[in-house]
């Protein structure tokens, strides 16, 4: 009678310890396709494309899919080409009115043509494991602060990480800086993401990520009621 009633406390341990495992969260650490945000600029310096191809080669090494926006020019084509011509997956994710006005890669593993650019977003980021922003423009900076922002409202656990390369986000960042210190955001929100000064150290911490958890975003009012 004693051995069936341990057995019923384990059991009981046992399913109590299986309810609270955060299941998404130890899917973290397997990263299978990265989506990246980055310039389609062709006249920015090279030294940007070598940041570019190193990140290409990364993800070969790491054997994960990249999922980007579907250009073959500026950082966008040179990450594309090389991770195509090491072996690796692509998956390029494009609007219908930019497909008919830049060129394209000749090999996609996947093509897919959205019919406006938020459509675009949500498959970016329905298809990805993690996202990483390389330097970039309007586009890039846009795409960034939404994955951002759909963090903060827990839309989605997932690595945000910013490739500060050559100091390219340095304003960005002191911008978010000063919407911590001014509370326009709660200062547990700089784990929202990342920051990596190069292409290795971004791996490295998708490599060991684990979701943090966030209390609300909003402050409460002097009456009670939630605010941003």
């Amino acid at each position: 009678m004693r051995n069936n009633f341990h057995n019923v406390n384990k059991l009981t341990l046992f399913v109590k310890y299986i309810r609270i495992i955060n299941w998404d969260a130890l899917h973290f650490n397997m990263v299978e396709s990265i989506t990246i945000f980055c310039s389609s600029s062709d006249a920015i310096d090279e030294k940007y494309f070598k940041v570019a191809e190193k990140m290409g080669k990364l993800i070969i090494k790491e054997k994960i899919n990249l999922v980007y926006g579907g250009s073959a020019v500026g950082l966008m084509g040179r990450l594309a080409k090389t991770v195509l011509e090491h072996g690796g997956h692509v998956i390029g994710v494009i609007p219908k009115k930019i497909s008919q006005r830049v060129p394209h890669l000749e090999h996609y593993h996947e093509l897919i043509v959205t019919d406006t650019m938020r459509e675009r977003k949500a498959v970016m980021e329905s298809r990805a494991d993690a996202f990483v922003a390389l330097p970039g423009g309007f586009g890039t900076l846009e795409e960034l602060i939404e994955i951002i922002t759909l963090k903060q409202l827990q839309y989605h656990h997932k690595p945000v990480v910013i490739l500060n390369s050559f100091g390219c986000f340095n304003h960005l960042l002191d911008h978010f800086e000063f919407l911590f210190q001014n509370s326009f955001a709660k200062s547990q929100y700089r784990a929202l993401y990342h920051v990596a000064e190069t292409p290795e150290a971004v791996f490295d911490y998708l490599n060991q990520y684990f979701p943090t958890e966030f209390e609300s975003k909003w402050y409460l009012t002097k009456d009670g009621f939630e605010s941003s």
